[in-house]
């Protein structure tokens, strides 16, 4: 339960982040597709070294979102598939136990039923000497 509330405040805070992300390219296409301010801004923005720098950030920021959200879409498969194996797994051991059972009890009733021959031929033999 603890790990699925990890989870859901984990997907919050990764739709949180992609909402102020779409919220800056968004404001960011609006300012570069005014043509007179386009160009100022993209003049300002090539000979500014603090935004180099954010942009360098925020492209780091995306691919480490990026790259979580793709880990635990990761995870979560393999967790279902590792589910899904072991479930198999224990599918197939329970046939195998209840084919040796049927095994088991056939040569069980094999060995009552010649045990029972044996024992009309005891008692055959026994009545003979009698």
């Amino acid at each position: 339960m603890a790990n699925q509330t990890k989870n859901d405040e984990h997907n919050q805070m990764i739709s949180m982040n992609f909402a102020v992300l779409g919220g800056i390219i968004g404001a960011g296409i609006g300012l570069l597709t005014t043509p007179g301010t386009g160009k100022k801004v993209i003049q300002n923005i090539n000979q500014s070294e603090t935004m180099r720098a954010a942009g360098n950030e925020l492209r780091r920021t995306a691919q480490q979102i990026i790259t979580d959200q793709l880990m635990m879409t990761l995870r979560e498969t393999a967790a279902g598939y590792r589910l899904k194996r072991d479930a198999t797994q224990s599918n197939h051991q329970e046939n195998e136990d209840f084919d040796l059972y049927k095994e088991l009890k056939e040569e069980n009733k094999q060995l009552n039923e010649h045990l029972q021959r044996i024992e009309e031929k005891l008692d055959t033999l026994m009545n003979s000497k009698k």
